[in-house]
């Protein structure tokens, strides 16, 4: 089975499911702005995941929708979950860089952008949340949980590695040296994120 025949069998309507739940369109051109990676992925993305024609950047589109486009893309791209995570930390650093996020995301420390957390996360999505739950200083450096709350099977454990790329993106824009992750525990509803740097 394929991760985005998986995905698609956990959702309860499909493409269709959990409607409220949005992501900004700059999520979307993150991926498909990208020539090469556009190249690569469109002969195999099914049409209702083109986009066509690409949402402004600052729209909402559906969360579901996004999520699809990345699972297609761990089947086609990459022969690897690391590959691909290694990717969403690519992607989401570039897209931190951009003038329009690099206020929001270029912070002076990471302590800044974890008391910011759930707001940074809203800019970007809308019916899912994340919350900051631990937090830990010593002499090998600092960690943290994150806990990633969203309706049923909106996440898949493939998208949970997305959103550990993403903070850890997030994390380096922020000054964090070596950030590196770990799932910690995952539900149909909820995954616990433990992220460590120096």
């Amino acid at each position: 089975m394929t991760a985005y025949q998986d995905y698609l069998g956990r959702l309860p309507s499909g493409l269709d499911s959990h409607r409220d739940s949005l992501c900004k369109g700059s999520l979307i051109h993150m991926v498909l702005d990208d020539p090469d990676m556009k190249r690569r992925l469109w002969p195999h993305l099914p049409v209702e995941l083109r986009f066509e024609p690409l949402p402004p950047v600052s729209a909402w589109v559906p969360e579901v929708q996004h999520l699809a486009m990345w699972s297609v893309m761990r089947d086609t791209l990459f022969s690897s979950d690391e590959e691909i995570a290694a990717c969403s930390r690519e992607l989401n650093a570039r897209l931190f860089a951009k003038p329009l996020y690099r206020a929001l995301m270029w912070v002076a420390s990471p302590d800044l952008l974890l008391r910011g957390a759930a707001q940074r996360w809203g800019q970007f999505h809308r019916g899912s949340a994340v919350e900051v739950v631990d937090r830990k200083k010593s002499a090998e450096g600092e960690s943290v949980e994150v806990r990633l709350s969203y309706p049923t099977n909106l996440f898949a454990p493939i998208h949970c590695l997305l959103f550990a790329g993403a903070v850890e993106a997030a994390l380096y824009a922020a000054g964090a040296r070596d950030p590196r992750h770990e799932i910690a525990s995952s539900t149909p509803k909820q995954t616990m994120l433990r992220l460590r740097w120096r």
